[in-house]
């Protein structure tokens, strides 16, 4: 009996070491502040639904130098209406993070503090109408290092080619391997090519993958097309590349002959020339078919959009934000609004007619 009664005394001990924030305890309509590098981040019912018509929020700030806060959502699900905003800064005039509604991540979504946030905090405010609720959040409070650069490019082995284009024909298993470079490496801790999160998003050359330490994937060229490949990194302080890491790849169908010509006998030397007829004239060249790089969907956060005041229309203070492309070369620009040919959007919302876009 003495050895459990001494083993539910040191559960009971850790559990009471470990700090919870949440709502109304810890934060309120009028704010709150924490200053701390451990923790668990909750919504105010860690066993059920957070409550309709709520409103607060805080600050977590690190207690150590030189490290910013770090939140890593083990579980996040906000329900319609409702509206979870994450800022960085040191209050909610700071620039947006991320504006999370009508959102479900099975694990795994974190939040880190920019390097051009001196101060390292984070702050949130969350608001839920009286209507839909959900599970809300749990998150890991912690302080991470200042984030160190993830540079790369990927290349693949052999007579695929070189730079940014990777030939291949058809039916041909291509090698893509992301080579990165760690410029600030063990500055503030190590990053490796087997400790980072690699994210291959293809286009639609098969299956996207993700998980760590995978830096070289293959995949079948199937089609007579060309795709774009790209790979995001996370590394182990939860920091992303911030250069655009990507390949174009493509396959070209076989070639068509229609030979005219002489009957040739046993020994006869022919001559081949390729022609092709532009305006009626024959010329001494072949005008290849081209086809395009199909693009991946943009990478990064997902873009949230809140419903705006229902009670006046239309809406007297319309949102906006921005979504960073990026598809484009670097240098790249337009000069003219036809080089724009179409924008998509894969967007979910419940009433098309609520929503007015210019572009």
């Amino acid at each position: 009996m003495r050895f459990i009664l001494l083993l539910f005394t040191v559960l009971f001990c850790g559990i009471l070491q470990a700090q919870v924030y949440q709502f109304p305890s810890t934060f309120s309509a009028a704010g709150g502040t924490v200053t701390n590098c451990s923790g668990t981040f909750l919504d105010n019912n860690p066993f059920g639904n957070y409550g309709n018509n709520q409103a607060y929020f805080g600050t977590f700030t690190p207690s150590t130098a030189n490290r910013k806060i770090r939140l890593t959502f083990a579980t996040l699900r906000i329900g319609t209406g409702d509206t979870l905003s994450i800022f960085d800064g040191p209050d909610t005039t700071a620039p947006t993070i991320a504006r999370i509604t009508d959102f479900v991540a099975a694990g795994g979504y974190t939040v880190l503090a920019g390097n051009n946030n001196p101060t390292g905090s984070i702050s949130f405010r969350f608001s839920s109408d009286a209507s839909v609720v959900d599970s809300g959040w749990n998150a890991t409070v912690a302080c991470a290092f200042p984030c160190q650069a993830i540079n790369g490019q990927i290349t693949s082995p052999g007579s695929f080619g070189t730079g940014t284009f990777i030939y291949a024909c058809l039916n041909d298993t291509i090698p893509f391997t992301a080579n990165l470079t760690f410029s600030q490496n063990n500055t503030n801790y190590s990053q490796t090519p087997a400790n980072v999160r690699y994210a291959w998003r293809f286009g639609g050359l098969g299956a996207d993958t993700t998980g760590i330490g995978i830096p070289t994937v293959r995949r079948r060229i199937t089609a007579a097309q060309g795709y774009r490949i790209n790979v995001d990194i996370t590394d182990s302080n939860g920091c992303r590349n911030t250069q655009t890491i990507f390949v174009n790849a493509g396959a070209a169908g076989n070639p068509r002959f229609n030979l005219l010509g002489d009957t040739l006998c046993l020994g006869d030397t022919s001559f081949l020339t390729s022609t092709s007829t532009v305006n009626g004239q024959v010329v001494n060249n072949v005008t290849p078919s081209t086809q395009g790089f199909t693009q991946p969907p943009i990478s990064g956060n997902a873009l949230f959009i809140p419903d705006g005041p229902t009670t006046q229309q239309p809406c007297v203070t319309p949102y906006s934000d921005t979504i960073n492309v990026n598809s484009f070369q670097p240098g790249q620009t337009f000069t003219s609004v036809t080089d724009l040919e179409k924008v998509f959007m894969n967007i979910e919302h419940s009433y098309v007619g609520d929503l007015q876009m210019s572009l």
